[in-house]
């Protein structure tokens, strides 16, 4: 008497699913936190009280730096430059208050609606906030830092004409 044999498989009625496609590779775990901590190097540089040029200077720097590390350093410096920055940019008085974020118009606006120590006329400040702002249009300040230096002198005027600077700047 012999034994059984064992009972045939099923056949399949559908072939196997195909093998999902090889995920990209993630990038490492020091290059995420790398972009993270430029991310927030750019936030804080575009919001601090520098020109907006100084990203670009930055930046330059940066990489300048970036290529002068040995690839066996290049993350844990990169890292470390980046923290450095951010700290220095995060230190108190480098972010712009709320009136210094305002646009020119609005500063002109302001500048021109306020109540003034002296009792300047608005064709008297009008006059005065015209020839500041022009002085920063020469060949001295680069296109893409005048609105900057416009904004930074005409919050300087409200503080100087204005009888009450920090309600005017409100």
């Amino acid at each position: 008497v012999g034994a059984e044999p064992p009972p045939a498989a099923p056949r399949p009625t559908a072939p196997p699913p195909a093998a999902p496609p090889p995920a990209a590779p993630s990038p490492p775990a020091s290059s995420k936190d790398a972009d993270r901590l430029l991310a927030e190097l750019r936030r804080l540089v575009l919001s601090a009280r520098v020109p907006p040029s100084t990203w670009a200077t930055t930046m330059e720097g940066y990489k300048s730096a970036l290529a002068s590390w040995a690839p066996a350093q290049r993350d844990e410096k990169r890292r470390d430059y980046l923290q450095q920055l951010i700290a220095l940019y995060r230190r108190p008085g480098m972010q712009q208050s709320a009136a210094e974020r305002q646009s020119l118009a609005k500063l002109r606006a302001i500048f021109l609606s306020m109540e003034t120590k002296a009792g300047l006329s608005v064709e008297q400040r009008s006059k005065i906030l015209e020839s500041t702002c022009a002085t920063y249009d020469g060949g001295r300040y680069s296109v893409e830092d005048r609105d900057y230096y416009k904004r930074q002198a005409a919050i300087s005027l409200i503080r100087r004409y204005a009888a009450d600077p920090e309600g005017a700047l409100r």
